[in-house]
């Protein structure tokens, strides 16, 4: 049974929203940088908030704040000092982290963007608080206050502040160039070869990082799988931060149904394989917010009981001595202890050096339930899938979505084709009482133990009772582009090639090999294109920004069910091609695609085409 019933508040998706206009042109980071701190409230900065879609209750409210002269001024100074100063040898990190302090106080001048007044969100301070019992550091994100001359409440110094939905966070990148190891860290205590801090983020919310570049060679972050622009200091791939000095990117989710699992890592050109390879990336979890809409044994399974797992599996037979590491959460191995027969939220990210396909398979096959809930970072169409799949396919940076409830011990192994001992990467445990001093399966002293004892009730199904199945909601700029309603603008193709136009041979996107210049297609923001993926078997396809929907009659095999979205395409063998659709909302600009392979990436199999 299918629950029709979207929602009580109404469809929750957008209507028009008026488009911001980026300039393409290479820029100094300086400038570029100051002049966004100061035009956050503008309506040409970040893109106006939509009016609510027929049938929703209410509009979304903006807070028209300024800028004094004298605090522009002082972004200007403090970001001058970020690029010309922080690679000086005279600073230590103790300087660098007064300097970060002083950049998250200048920001505070930022205007508030109100909540929705249709829907409740969560309490800020409770959700933003850095824990996960999954990794060992959580970036701190800090909310920022705002002078507000309305507020009759004084702080000690005098002045009134009210909170905002803006908050500010740091992050380092550091590097051991004599062992090959990087990382991601918080500023002053990265450790290079470390697992990188989890980033928890939530929509509509401004979110300010500043990333230190404390490593040997240049950097940036790339967030994978978010809808945010591809230009400017948002998610520009081409924006790199040199050893010693500082980047700050924005973010801002547009769709409170745009939650689940993203991965950042670096995007500098050809330095990801090195990076990547080495250490340097992390997991991101975009939160539920809405409340009170979903039943409280689906929110507890939605938001209460979760488990976060990101798998790497990295493997060079190009390199010397050359092995398979495998890990989990950075990890050798976790131990979990879970409550019997209790369904748990498992958002997985995968991160491969080189195969295109990859399995996450529980063992043995009976022990566990698990149904697709996300592909991702997108609900499934319907939740949770209509059977249980012990073996789920991923590509090198997939991201999948599980309801798992599992009625015994059990393994679960990451592999390229066939599970061993190096593979068994979770041991799930299955205790009688997990309050018990000891569960019934001995844990390995090389695994990290954590133990998660479910918060009751807990389904993925609207009714539990009857397994009755539902539609989740879905950001506006992802509806159904294969409806009847919607009309093909353009037609293309997408060819994951080894030869190049001159006919030598190298791989390539449709014969053409990276030059962040030179546009090798063109198309109006709001146009549906379908295009057919060609031979990316071998060659992962993968497109920034706005993610695909597969239209290929019966899907593209392996995990691509017919009508479901992805970011990241890798059709089965038995197909010729894979067919999609995406349209382009909200974001003009340079639009990233690649193969997703680090080291084909690295070799020019990337290009850009012009929204």
């Amino acid at each position: 049974m299918i629950n029709n019933n979207e929602n009580k508040y109404g469809s929750l998706v957008d209507a028009d929203r008026d488009t911001d206009s980026y300039d393409d042109d290479e820029k100094d980071a300086l400038r570029m940088e100051s002049q966004r701190l100061i035009t956050h409230d503008d309506e040409s900065s970040f893109l106006k908030n939509k009016e609510r879609a027929p049938g929703n209750a209410g509009k979304e409210k903006r807070n028209k704040s300024s800028v004094s002269l004298v605090k522009f001024f002082l972004v200007i100074v403090v970001g001058t000092l970020c690029f010309y100063f922080l690679g000086s040898d005279r600073f230590s990190d103790k300087d660098i982290s007064s300097f970060v302090d002083g950049l998250q106080a200048t920001i505070s001048v930022f205007p508030n963007q109100e909540e929705s007044e249709t829907i409740t969100h969560g309490n800020d301070i409770d959700d933003t608080i850095a824990y996960s019992p999954f990794f060992e550091h959580v970036l701190e994100w800090k909310q920022l206050d705002m002078a507000d001359s309305s507020q009759d409440e004084d702080d000690d110094d005098g002045s009134s502040k009210r909170s905002s939905n803006h908050y500010h966070a740091s992050i380092e990148f550091c590097s051991d160039p004599k062992r090959g190891l990087y990382a991601y860290g918080p500023v002053g205590n990265c450790v290079p070869g470390t697992p990188a801090p989890l980033i928890k983020m939530k929509p509509k919310h401004f979110y300010h990082l500043t990333l230190v570049n404390n490593a040997h060679i240049d950097t940036n972050v790339h967030t994978h799988g978010l809808h945010v622009s591809g230009v400017g200091s948002v998610d520009d791939v081409t924006r790199v931060a040199e050893p010693g000095k500082c980047l700050t990117y924005e973010y801002y989710i547009l769709d409170d149904a745009d939650v689940g699992t993203f991965w950042y890592h670096p995007h500098r050109h050809p330095l990801v394989t090195r990076s990547a390879y080495g250490g340097a990336y992390g997991m991101i979890i975009v939160e539920e917010t809405v409340k009170n809409y979903y039943p409280e044994h689906l929110e507890n399974f939605l938001t209460n009981n979760k488990v976060l797992l990101q798998f790497s599996s990295m493997y060079n037979k190009k390199l010397p001595d050359s092995f398979r590491s495998n890990r989990v959460n950075g990890q050798k191995g976790l131990d979990l202890s879970l409550s019997p027969d209790t369904p748990y939220y498992f958002q997985v990210s995968s991160v491969v050096y080189a195969e295109s396909v990859n399995y996450l398979e529980f063992d043995p096959p009976d022990a566990c339930d698990v149904r697709v809930v996300a592909y991702d970072g997108v609900y499934r169409s319907e939740i949770p899938g209509p059977t249980s799949i012990h073996k789920q396919m991923m590509t090198v940076s997939s991201r999948g979505d599980f309801a798992v409830s599992c009625s015994r011990d059990a393994d679960i192994h990451f592999h390229q084709g066939k599970m061993s001992e190096e593979s068994n990467l979770v041991r799930i445990h299955v205790p009688s009482s997990l309050s018990s001093s000891s569960t019934d399966k001995e844990a390995s002293s090389n695994f990290t133990h954590v133990s998660l004892e479910a918060i009751l009730p807990s389904s993925p199904y609207w009714d539990p009772a009857l397994k009755t199945t539902w539609k989740p909601r879905r950001p506006y700029y992802m509806p159904n582009l294969n409806s009847p309603q919607q009309i093909v603008d353009e037609y293309w193709h997408v060819s994951m090639d080894d030869w190049f136009v001159n006919g030598t041979k190298g791989v390539s996107v449709n014969q053409h090999t990276w030059d962040p210049a030179v546009a090798i297609r063109t198309f109006d923001l709001g146009q549906l294109v379908e295009f057919p993926i060609l031979l990316s078997q071998s060659h992962p396809y993968h497109a920034h920004i706005n993610r695909m929907q597969v239209v290929e009659p019966g899907g593209c095999g392996l995990r691509f069910e017919e009508g479901e979205y992805f970011d990241t395409i890798v059709q089965s063998k038995d197909k010729k091609k894979c067919t999609v659709r995406v349209k382009f909302f909200d974001f003009a600009g340079r639009l990233v695609i690649h193969c997703h392979r680090f080291g084909h990436e690295d070799q020019g199999m990337m290009t850009v085409s012009t929204i």
